[in-house]
């Protein structure tokens, strides 16, 4: 869990030193313009997850970091590193986790202002998810993820997603869909929340 948040916290220190320079090697103010060809983009995204678990109550969050570069204009790939928590309550059982993912989207950006600075944002693609700590309660015996015979650490999902953004704060909607079989643990989720662009 130490190094899931130590990953966390440098890959959002990073990501401002990258655009930093970015910005500095612009010296074109029609090739900084955001969706221009060639540019970068980087963008950190906070929300909230509702699985699509048949549970009595679930919950999750999204914390990612990304990256990326318009290949074409307004055309961009992003990549990043993201921290998952969920929780699951059934009638006999709880179940909580924290799993760390790799999210890659391909993106088109439809500009509302000359800048591009507001403007709304479609995208899709894959997420990879890895489970690295989990607990659980089942009719009063604790347990971890260990105890699990039938436990996948390893998650598939493809997305779809898009964010409104205003200058460097856009609102983000999201659908997961699970790509394996549904599970007590694993299924979709519906997300919404928040984007940080820099």
């Amino acid at each position: 869990m130490r190094r899931l948040i130590i990953m966390l916290c440098a890959a959002f220190m990073f990501t401002p030193m990258l655009s930093a320079q970015v910005s500095n090697a612009s010296g074109n103010s029609e090739d900084s313009q955001v969706g221009a060809q060639g540019t970068s983009s980087f963008a950190f995204n906070v929300m909230y997850n509702i699985p699509s678990a048949d549970a009595d109550h679930s919950y999750g969050l999204t914390f990612e970091a990304l990256g990326g570069k318009y290949v074409a204009k307004n055309l961009s790939i992003e990549g990043g590193l993201g921290v998952y928590p969920y929780g699951y309550v059934y009638t006999d059982m709880e179940f909580s986790s924290t799993a760390l993912g790799i999210p890659v989207n391909i993106g088109y950006r439809i500009p509302f202002t000359q800048s591009g600075l507001t403007g709304l944002r479609f995208y899709t693609g894959p997420k990879l998810t890895l489970t690295v700590a989990g607990k659980g309660e089942m009719m009063g015996k604790k347990y971890k993820i260990s105890d699990l015979e039938d436990f996948k650490r390893f998650n598939a999902y493809w997305t779809f997603g898009a964010n409104f953004d205003i200058y460097m704060i856009g609102i983000t909607a999201e659908y997961m869909i699970f790509l394996g079989e549904k599970t007590n643990f694993s299924s979709g989720a519906f997300c919404l929340g928040v984007t940080f662009r820099i």
